[in-house]
């Protein structure tokens, strides 16, 4: 015989069933919409899981696996949490795709790119390989924390 959910249980056990469903369509969406064979899809659902994972695990609501600070035999104290993770998941991913070596200003009302001092030639003209080299560095942290911490993120 089941128990009866709480008030509270019933909440929860809407607002996941609300946000997995979103997400599902929101993948779906990729697959049916966006995606090509040709393409480097792997962005777009790397945002949707991530914000996937930080609901999930805030909410903890059907979460069944123990944290790995909470658990003795692994004597990791200070690990991040599964919520943690995912949202500095979410940070390096942002820093990663956001990245473009310059920005917009309005000067008089016109939009002109301005790129940062630092890839800027002494002849003037932009250092190209050095914004490139500056993105895969950002790449790399993303992956080198999402290695490390991606086996914690199945429950």
């Amino acid at each position: 015989m089941r128990n009866k959910l709480s008030k509270q249980e019933k909440l929860a056990r809407k607002q996941y069933l609300k946000f997995n469903k979103k997400y599902t369509k929101q993948l779906i969406r990729i697959v049916k919409k966006d995606y090509g064979p040709w393409d480097n899809f792997l962005h777009s659902f790397f945002s949707v899981i991530v914000k996937h994972w930080q609901d999930y695990y805030k909410l903890g609501y059907n979460v069944w696996g123990k944290e790995i600070k909470d658990t003795p035999e692994y004597e990791e104290p200070n690990r991040p949490t599964r919520y943690e993770i995912a949202c500095e998941m979410e940070r390096l991913y942002n820093k990663w795709v956001e990245f473009r070596g310059c920005h917009i200003e309005y000067r008089d009302g016109i939009p002109t790119v301005v790129y940062d001092e630092k890839y800027i030639l002494p002849d003037g003209t932009i250092n190209i390989d050095l914004i490139g080299q500056d993105e895969r560095a950002l790449e790399k942290e993303f992956f080198d924390y999402y290695i490390e911490y991606s086996r914690d993120m199945w429950d």
